[in-house]
């Protein structure tokens, strides 16, 4: 391998990181992917799913 060519294969890799960081690091967080405007305004549809679940009965308890 060539000095340039090695250059460009630790670019390329520092920028496909870089955009699975954005992505993946919302992703583990909980909260919405990048670029998603309703998040910011509070109507996060990850979130209204979540409180959605929480306010379900548990399917494991026996229901009386």
């Amino acid at each position: 391998m060539t000095f340039q060519f090695t250059i460009v294969l630790i670019l390329a890799l520092a920028c496909v990181l870089y955009f699975l960081k954005d992505l993946l690091g919302s992703a583990v967080q909980g909260g919405c992917g990048s670029g998603c405007g309703s998040c910011k305004s509070g109507g996060c549809p990850v979130k209204k799913l979540e409180g959605l679940q929480a306010e379900l009965p548990d399917p494991s308890k026996p229901h009386r």
